[in-house]
């Protein structure tokens, strides 16, 4: 398995424990970005991309707060989380450009 699909692989687990719900896609924020002067960020076409990203940090906050290694899996997939908000921020800015 390639190293982008096993980062993809572990963020869909990450957040499936999580128990993302469709109640994320109303709370979702777009990321901060650098703005145009005087013109509004365009949205992603695909909105799916920004509940995406919510999960994502929702994900990374959970993480950080956990007590405990738990065998030094906890510290990976806080790592295969950030690459994961990486790539979604490289899909958003590309999606934008």
């Amino acid at each position: 398995m390639s190293q982008r699909k096993y980062t993809l692989f572990c963020a869909l687990v990450a957040l499936g424990a999580l128990g993302v719900t469709g109640a994320i896609a109303k709370q979702a924020t777009p990321p901060t970005g650098v703005k145009k002067e005087g013109k509004k960020p365009k949205p992603p076409k695909d909105q799916n991309i920004r509940v995406a990203f919510k999960a994502l940090q929702d994900a990374e906050a959970a993480l950080k707060a956990a007590k405990g290694e738990f065998g030094g899996h906890r510290t990976t997939a806080r790592h295969f989380v950030e690459q994961a908000l990486d790539e979604v921020r490289a899909a958003i800015k590309r999606d934008k450009d």
